[in-house]
Order: structure tokens, then C-alpha cells, then sequence
């Protein structure tokens, strides 16, 4: 039976508005907790070991169920993803670069898995969600990308950290390097000397290897290559982006 009124419907509204990134460019999909500072307040200051646990958790599931997806990037209360749709002619896009997909089902997906993750974490404040946007990116820009969101890491790193040891007041107009100065010269806490996922972040990415097996040939042992396997990486102790482009270009 011909629906004239669903046509209508889809034609004339639904589908003005349906948009979709280009194809066989880098994709970012870069996800926030939604009021992030308030839901973690009772969290241990100035960082929270579960709490960035179940935000590693959230990123390595994703990573893992979305489509395309080589490379995530966590810091703080931010998980960026990189897609991409161009490994072989016939690669897919994520539903098909469709641009509203892309963020309700992905910020859908973070809600799930970090609440998953955090269920018997009864100091966090609920409800817990996470919002998502999406867009393509040249190439050549993906490293910068990931340079900019780590040296926000860095950024609110040192500030977390010196709040957590001085009032608003005696921080105030301070730049970052004043702020480090003042936590050694007052504090004798040297933030260099924090682990380096509280000081950049943490990522995960995929390595592709090749399952080798053993096999018998009379009294000798030889191996053999099989199916190749992808193996999800957590790195908490990442580079510096801009000093090493390579760790993550190598994933383009």
C-alpha cells in the first residue's frame, strides 16, 4: 500500500535535512561528557584513577564497534576518534558519512559504554551523557588536530593540579608556566614529574598482525602465516605530537 503521507513526510521535510561529510577524507568524531565538572565533582582531585579508567574503557569500546575507526585520543573528560574510509575502493564510511548518525548514534554509544563502565561508581552524579560532533579534515591537518586537543590536555592538567593546591584567588591572571613555577617554588611539586596520561592524555590504536602457527615437517619445526588479526593498544604514555608526527600519521 502506497504511503503518499510517509512520502511526503520524508520527501518534502526529513530528508532536507539529511547531510553527509565527503567521502575518502579523514573523519573526527570528538565526544564530551555533558557537564562534565559537575557530575564529577565528588571525584578525587586533582585526578580521578576510576574515572579515567572507565573514560579509556568508553574509548576502546568505540573504538572498536565504530566502523573505520583507527585511532582514539582521551583526555580528560574528551574522547576524539579518527575514520577513516579510504583503506580499499570498496571501504564503507560509517553510515555512509551520514552527519546526524555519525553524532546521536556515537554519543549514544560513549552514554552506554561509560556508564557501563562506571555502574557501581555511586560518587558520580546522574544522569551521565555525552554529546558528539563530527567532520571531515584534511590529511595533512590530522596531526594538528591531535597536537591541539593534547596541548589542551596539558593545559588543564597543570591548571587541575594547581587548583588543587591554591585558591582561585592566588591563581588568578597566572599563565601556565607562572602556575608551574608557583606549585615547585611553594608546593615542591614538580609537575613534569606526573605520569605522562595525566600530563597528554592516553591513546588507543589498532595494530594489524599476522597470527603465526607452528606446523611439524618430519623432526623439524616450521611456521606458517595466517589470517591477519587487528590488536587494540592502550598507550599511556604517548609522545608529544608535534615531535613525533609519525604516531599518528602511521595511522592515516
Amino acid at each position: 500500500m502506497k504511503d503518499d503521507l510517509g512520502d511526503r513526510m520524508k520527501k518534502n521535510y526529513e530528508d532536507r535535512f539529511r547531510y553527509y561529510l565527503p567521502r575518502r577524507l579523514p573523519t573526527i568524531l570528538r565526544l564530551d561528557l555533558v557537564c562534565g565538572h559537575t557530575i564529577t565533582k565528588n571525584l578525587n582531585r586533582p585526578f580521578d584513577g576510576c574515572f579515567m579508567d572507565y573514560m579509556i574503557e568508553s574509548t576502546l569500546n568505540l573504538c572498536k564497534q565504530i566502523s573505520g575507526c583507527h585511532l582514539g585520543y582521551v583526555q580528560s573528560d574528551e574522547i576524539s576518534l579518527l575514520l577513516i574510509d579510504y583503506e580499499n575502493l570498496d571501504t564503507e564510511a560509517w553510515f555512509d558519512n551520514n552527519l546526524q548518525k555519525l553524532c546521536s548514534v556515537s554519543a549514544s554509544m560513549a552514554t552506554y559504554y561509560f556508564n557501563e563502565a562506571a555502574h557501581n561508581d555511586n560518587r558520580l552524579i546522574r544522569p551521565i551523557l555525552f554529546d558528539s560532533r563530527a567532520f571531515t579534515i584534511p590529511k595533512e591537518e590530522v596531526c594538528n588536530y591531535f597536537y591541539w586537543r593534547q596541548k589542551d590536555a596539558s593545559r588543564n592538567s597543570i591548571s587541575m593540579l594547581a587548583q588543587s593546591l591554591f585558591s582561585h584567588k592566588d591563581l588568578q591572571n597566572l599563565s601556565q608556566s607562572a602556575l608551574q613555577d608557583k606549585m615547585m617554588n611553594e608546593k615542591g611539586i614538580n609537575w613534569d614529574k606526573l605520569a605522562i596520561s595525566q600530563k597528554r592524555g592516553t591513546c588507543v590504536y589498532k595494530r594489524t598482525e599476522p597470527q603465526i602457527h607452528p606446523f611439524s615437517v618430519g623432526e623439524s619445526v616450521s611456521f606458517a602465516l595466517g589470517k591477519v588479526e587487528n590488536t587494540w593498544i592502550v598507550d599511556r604514555e604517548i609522545p608529544i605530537f608535534n615531535q613525533n608526527r609519525e604516531y599518528i600519521e602511521k595511522h592515516l
